[in-house]
């Protein structure tokens, strides 16, 4: 089992904060309400990972963010609740 989270540490605050931006107009107002510890940088050990495959090349946060939140937008109508 391989985690492929990513090396860099990224908030949950600039995470929501991406999103907002990238919906812009169609955003609703989300409170973000963080707990114990969440405010700081997450991140994920992937040393297990880059012994098994020293090039694995990472998706940048910016990059992977907008190309899901692009997915989403793309299949709302498919991710509708029925």
């Amino acid at each position: 089992i391989y985690n492929v989270a990513s090396p860099t540490p990224v908030s949950l605050y600039d995470f929501a904060k991406k999103a907002k931006n990238f919906a812009k107009k169609d955003a609703r107002e989300v409170k973000l309400v963080l707990g114990d510890g969440e405010e700081y940088p997450l991140t994920a050990n992937v040393d297990k990972l880059m012994q098994a495959i020293p090039k694995f090349k990472f998706t940048a946060f910016n990059t992977g963010i907008t190309k899901t939140l692009e997915h989403y937008k793309k299949h709302k109508a498919q991710l509708k609740r029925k």
